[in-house]
């Protein structure tokens, strides 16, 4: 039997109602410091390694092994994004035992592939970490970084699940305040661990790893606190636990291709870093190089979450008005947040324009790496008012459950065309420096993504979308 709520009542959370640029304000403004919070983690130890191991390599190393650290957390992304949009599609139906069937059965996906995945990663993290040529000076340190954080994979996917949960049925305020928590503690961490405070030695690189994964748990098991607590709406019970087929399925067929647009994406950071090591044949100039790619790009995907909290919220948005079968409130919705994200990313552009010499030398003050990194930032930045509209119309895409778009979208022009550009004009480009090649590429496809998505979006075709999910799923 659909639990659907009086007529005219509105419940805690839902979005089908009221004035769309309230509802998205609303929502929204949690999420971006929440997903900004996302990013932190990393930044954060960055910081923390640059002020606290005095040696060569150092940055390199947790760039390359949170870089790497990244697949995994994208491969389960798509879980959570599809967890979004079936649980908001229910929500915003009126049905919220099925919503809460839908998370609970996430958990079950989340937990088996926090242990697979992080297992497999630990086993091949010295493999992994090789295949990027590292000095000597690096390797060490990131593999040790590498097998840590491997091992700490379900934490990591745990604090993904119950917040993209949260977020599903429009609670953007309890994943701000467990992500806040977390990075609160993975600073306090960071400095014990990292400089070997009170009874703690010294652990320098390694020593970040472990407050990223300490602090993640204690997130985590927050998180799951708040879900067994009767007042929860998505209420953690365990006979739902058992595996539901139809449910599973649902959430592989949206999460799969949703995991390989992030899976895309980080490839391409991956691709782009293996052009700066393969360009460069100086040791130092590399090493320098890669350090400062490692800052920039840490500082843009800063940017990138922030832009994603606006995206989340088009997405639940999309999500539940589809439900409610109001898809003219979902495009108004989109079309808001873009607008938002867009004032948002114009400002976080200009202060790296601005400040671009002073940011790099905030974490590294080698001037080869000031130079790499602000010529980084002045170069891309400009691109944020377009990758904007990118981030916001990818996800409302998802939200609609149409996730196959945005992959094969994001394969096509940023797998296949952007990384083969790059290469080009870092290695036989007219510029000085072979890296601005990988820069300005980098920067030219944020605007021809925006183009790509505008026009797709506008194509309507996700609006008619049918999730099998919001049918009967046969609950006891």
């Amino acid at each position: 039997m659909t639990e659907r709520p009086p007529l005219g009542s509105r419940s805690r959370g839902d979005l089908t109602r009221g004035t769309t640029l309230g509802n998205v304000l609303w929502f929204g403004l949690p999420l971006v410091i929440g997903m900004a919070g996302h990013a932190l983690f990393n930044l954060v130890d960055l910081f923390m390694v640059a002020q606290g191991v005095n040696r060569p390599g150092a940055l390199g190393a947790v760039h390359l092994a949170t870089t790497i650290n990244m697949v995994p957390m994208v491969l389960y992304n798509g879980i959570a994004t599809a967890s979004i949009a079936l649980i908001a599609r229910a929500f915003g139906a009126g049905d919220r035992s099925r919503a809460a069937w839908i998370s609970n059965q996430g958990m079950v996906v989340c937990l088996v592939a926090g242990v697979v995945l992080g297992a497999a990663f630990y086993l091949v993290a010295e493999d992994l970490i090789d295949l990027f040529r590292p000095t000597e000076a690096m390797r060490a340190d990131a593999i040790d970084y590498l097998e840590i954080v491997s091992l700490g994979t379900i934490t990591m996917f745990l604090l993904m699940q119950i917040t993209a949960a949260q977020r599903g049925v429009g609670n953007s305020v309890l994943p701000l305040f467990i992500l806040t928590a977390s990075n609160v503690l993975n600073m306090v961490l960071d400095y014990l661990f990292i400089f070997g405070v009170g009874p703690f030695k010294p652990m320098g690189v390694a020593g970040a790893a472990w407050a990223t994964v300490v602090s993640r748990l204690v997130g985590s098991a927050w998180g799951l606190y708040l879900l067994w607590s009767r007042t929860s709406p998505l209420r953690l019970k365990l006979r739902e636990l058992l595996p539901r087929a139809r449910i599973l399925f649902e959430l592989h067929r949206l999460g799969i291709p949703a995991s390989g647009q992030l899976v895309i994406r980080v490839l391409a950071v991956v691709g782009l870093t293996w052009i700066i090591t393969d360009v460069i044949a100086d040791p130092g100039d590399r090493q320098a190089a890669l350090d400062a790619f490692g800052i920039a790009i840490r500082l843009d995907i800063l940017a990138l979450f922030s832009a994603l909290g606006w995206g989340t919220a088009a997405a639940t948005l999309v999500g539940q008005n589809l439900g409610a079968e109001k898809a003219h409130r979902a495009v108004a919705a989109t079309w808001v947040a873009i607008t938002l994200n867009v004032a948002m990313m114009g400002a976080i552009g200009g202060a790296f324009i601005a400040w671009a010499e002073p940011i790099i030398a905030f974490f590294n003050t080698d001037p080869r790496v000031l130079d790499y990194g602000a010529h980084f930032l002045k170069i891309v930045a400009p691109s944020y008012l377009f990758l904007a509209f990118t981030v916001v119309l990818s996800q409302a895409l998802n939200g609609a459950g149409s996730t196959r778009a945005p992959m094969l979208i994001d394969l096509c022009f940023v797998l296949l065309l952007q990384l083969p550009v790059a290469y080009v004009l870092a290695s036989w480009g007219p510029l000085g420096e072979r890296i601005w090649g990988v820069y300005l590429t980098y920067s030219l496809f944020n605007v021809l993504l925006a183009l790509v998505y505008t026009v797709w979006f506008n194509k309507g075709y996700w609006k008619s979308l049918e999730l099998r999910s919001t049918g009967e799923l046969g609950r006891p």
